[in-house]
């Protein structure tokens, strides 16, 4: 059997570390090397982290300085060996069959990539979301437009199964603190012939609770510009019949963002000034190309022209 590498960044996660830790344990496809990065944990994350490597040879546990996920990210694919990679989120859980699944599933058809379905999980609901009906595979040019519509196919890296040779080839960017997975699989599937398949199975448990919620703007989010601009940079050379949909997926980010930023009043600045200078310019692209909803769309241009006076009506 193959081996996975199953990676896990943690980050302050005592209170549901144990949980993660055990669901990728008891996974029924064993052959598994589980890697665990500490990003400088101040809580008793690490001595949870030590506990179950005493007990599971196949873990291996990693302790740096916090420098942010995307550095504990390539931390653990440095000491990746195994021919597939899994990430998974330290407040979240996979269901017993994930990896199992998911490598039937990409051996099946050789694909380099498999995506899975997963639960958006609160304190109150969970939320299942299937990809896809049924099985299906997508390579070249509607790979990319799929990854634009950013609908079956998002940017997230917990409900993919990856050729680990497809990471290998690139770095997670250190600058980017928002995004810095999407940016990931797009340089994938854009540098490499990728084909990926989806499965409608539901696998992954992502739990969103009071410490992954922010009821505060968070600054690093406005990192993500980065992501877009340079995934634009790429398909204005590449696939420029896709320019539209790149610009819509610009108005959409920057949207998302003003609008966390203007809910906490916090004080504009000249990244935030680039996000609504998109939303000013591309709005009509969302509306009519991505059919985002009259209120996003409203809110784009109340973002994009009136900042202050979105502040005021947003909190």
């Amino acid at each position: 059997m193959d081996k996975v590498s199953v990676i896990i960044t943690v980050y302050n996660s005592e209170r549901f570390l144990a949980r993660c830790i055990e669901s990728v344990i008891d996974q029924t496809y064993q052959n598994l090397e589980i890697i665990i990065v500490n990003d400088g944990s101040t809580d008793s994350s690490l001595n949870i982290c030590r506990r179950y490597e005493r007990m599971d040879m196949r873990i291996s546990v990693y302790s740096q300085d916090n420098e942010g996920v995307a550095a504990a990210r390539n931390a653990g694919l440095f000491h990746a060996s195994g021919t597939y990679t899994l990430f998974v989120d330290s407040d979240d859980y996979a269901e017993k069959n994930m990896v199992m699944t998911l490598m039937n599933a990409i051996r099946s058809d050789n694909s380099d990539i498999v995506v899975c379905g997963y639960y958006w999980d609160t304190e109150y609901d969970s939320v299942q979301v299937s990809p896809v009906d049924r099985k299906s595979t997508m390579s070249g040019n509607n790979l990319i437009k799929t990854f634009l519509y950013h609908q079956i196919l998002n940017g997230s890296l917990w409900n993919k199964l990856v050729k680990t040779t497809c990471y290998k080839r690139f770095q997670f960017d250190k600058k980017v603190s928002y995004g810095e997975d999407a940016l990931m699989i797009w340089n994938i599937i854009s540098h490499n012939n990728t084909r990926m398949a989806f499965i409608p199975d539901s696998l992954y448990h992502h739990v969103m609770n009071e410490n992954s919620i922010s009821h505060s703007f968070n600054e690093r989010q406005l990192t993500s510009i980065w992501v877009w601009k340079r995934i634009a940079r790429s398909i204005e050379s590449r696939w420029p019949e896709y320019t539209s949909l790149v610009h819509a997926d610009q108005c959409s980010n920057a949207t998302m963002v003003l609008y966390e930023a203007a809910r906490c009043n916090f004080p504009e600045n000249e990244t935030m000034k680039e996000m609504r200078y998109y939303a000013r310019k591309y709005w009509p692209q969302m509306f009519r190309i991505l059919h985002s909803t009259k209120k996003k769309t409203l809110g784009a241009i109340l973002l994009g022209y009136h900042y202050r006076i979105a502040c005021k009506v947003i909190t």
